[in-house]
């Protein structure tokens, strides 16, 4: 998954620790988000879009190999 949180971020130009006090989180957690060693909550995600004026799909993406894996397995459940 690619997670574009930091070049959004950056485009409202806020800094971590501005997005973790308008979201109610830490600094720390912003920056473990944007490095991918955290996924954050639905409530969380959706906190940070709304700070951002983004959906959450503008900052997570999956990449092409995840989406042709979610494809096979949902053609294996069909057969």
């Amino acid at each position: 998954m690619k997670v574009y949180l930091k070049e959004i971020r950056l485009r409202n130009n806020l800094t971590q620790a501005e997005l973790a006090e308008k979201t109610g989180c830490t600094k720390q957690t912003i920056s473990r988000i944007e490095n991918r060693l955290f996924i954050a909550s639905i409530a969380l995600s959706l906190k940070i879009a709304k700070v951002l004026g983004a959906d959450i799909e503008d900052f997570y993406k999956l990449d092409t190999k995840e989406l042709n894996s979610l494809k096979v397995k949902k053609e294996k459940i069909r057969l």
